[in-house]
């Protein structure tokens, strides 16, 4: 467990959409409300925000970026208006190299999680037995298989030159059409990468 390439558990995708709606939810309520309380601040309100940087406000963005926050979500935090947070950017370096940081960590995380979707991966992780009263605990090694849809993804974006003509011709065929029903079936599974 103490491994820092460990990958973590997988949950059922009835679990993530669950979580995501829920997610989503929160967050559409947080950006209304954030949005609703700088539309209520008066000018001298705004003013004084701009005032309340505290150099702390840099690791606490960077923390918060390498979470995966948005602008929004930083301001919300430090309880400003968005602007505020771009205010700040400008003026204040630590805190500009600090949310450019944490978004760059966040993004490449994502990235490396994309590509071993792409590829497959190996877990280590815990079966829970009762035997006769007895609580036993199983260490197995689960595998991942690679994803398809993470594959083209990947070489869509990382090598457009050779496989854009993918999402070209996905573009073009319309889904209510026979062909583009057809496609849909398939899930990409007949895909090769195009031939000079």
């Amino acid at each position: 467990m103490g491994n820092s390439n460990a990958t973590p558990h997988i949950q059922s995708s009835a679990s993530r959409s669950e979580k995501s709606t829920a997610d989503e939810s929160n967050s559409v309520r947080c950006k209304a409300s954030a949005r609703d309380a700088a539309a209520s601040a008066t000018p001298a309100d705004k003013a004084t925000e701009e005032t309340t940087y505290l150099p702390i406000f840099a690791n606490i963005a960077k923390v918060m970026c390498q979470n995966g926050a948005a602008y929004w979500q930083l301001a919300l935090a430090f309880q400003v208006d968005e602007s505020i947070i771009h205010e700040w950017k400008r003026t204040h370096k630590a805190f500009a190299t600090a949310c450019k940081y944490g978004t760059n960590f966040a993004n490449d995380t994502v990235e490396r999680s994309l590509y071993q979707l792409a590829r497959g991966y190996d877990y280590r992780d815990v079966k829970i037995f009762c035997n006769r009263g007895r609580t036993i605990y199983a260490s197995y090694t689960k595998h991942v298989v690679a994803s398809v849809e993470a594959c083209i993804f990947w070489l869509v974006n990382r090598r457009p030159d050779e496989w854009s003509h993918l999402e070209q011709a996905q573009k073009k065929v319309k889904p209510e059409s026979e062909l583009g029903r057809a496609m849909d079936n398939m899930k990409f599974d007949f895909f090769r990468p195009k031939e000079d």
